[in-house]
């Protein structure tokens, strides 16, 4: 890593995880990696299940939309990992803080402002980002209490308990 990119890394508090299609094959090794991180994480459609839905670390889907800004727009840095172009909704990209991309390959054109790209294993590379963040202000639950406070919000004021998730 650079060291552009190492003192992004080292300074960030409140870090967010988005994970892509990319790092579906490598969720076994990537899942123990993530727990020791600690911080919440959203995955693309794509990935769903490198963490569990229910994980105390899994914040819910991003699809660039606006179910995930809350947690998005509190992050000091955003990480993505295995993140492909074609998976988030190809929309204006809202967040002012770092974006550091981890992939196994070259990102050509993007919408998302990635500060540093680091294109190689992906382990490997998540292995040297995780532990260069030396601390983070997250409480141990912060990804299910923002999945929890997003499916309070898409029920709240629902008559007779049918909305937007019970016609999905």
């Amino acid at each position: 890593m650079s060291q552009h990119g190492a003192e992004i890394v080292h300074a960030a508090r409140q870090p967010g995880v988005i994970v892509g299609r990319g790092a579906i094959k490598y969720g076994r090794q990537l899942r123990p990696l993530l727990e020791g991180f600690g911080v919440p994480v959203l995955a693309t459609y794509q990935a769903v299940g490198v963490l569990p839905s229910e994980h105390s670390q899994s914040a819910g889907l991003f699809t660039n939309s606006a179910s995930e800004r809350g947690l998005l727009q509190r992050s000091d840095l955003i990480v993505t990992i295995g993140l492909d172009i074609v998976e988030p909704l190809p929309t204006v990209w809202r967040y002012t803080c770092p974006v550091v991309s981890v992939s196994s390959t070259p990102t050509s054109e993007t919408y998302i402002p990635d500060s540093v790209e680091l294109v190689g294993d992906l382990i490997a590379l998540a292995d040297a980002i995780i532990p260069a963040v030396p601390t983070h202000d997250w409480s141990p639950d912060a990804g299910s209490t923002f999945r929890g406070e997003i499916r309070n919000a898409l029920t709240e004021g629902i008559a007779d308990g049918f909305g937007p998730l019970q016609l999905v």
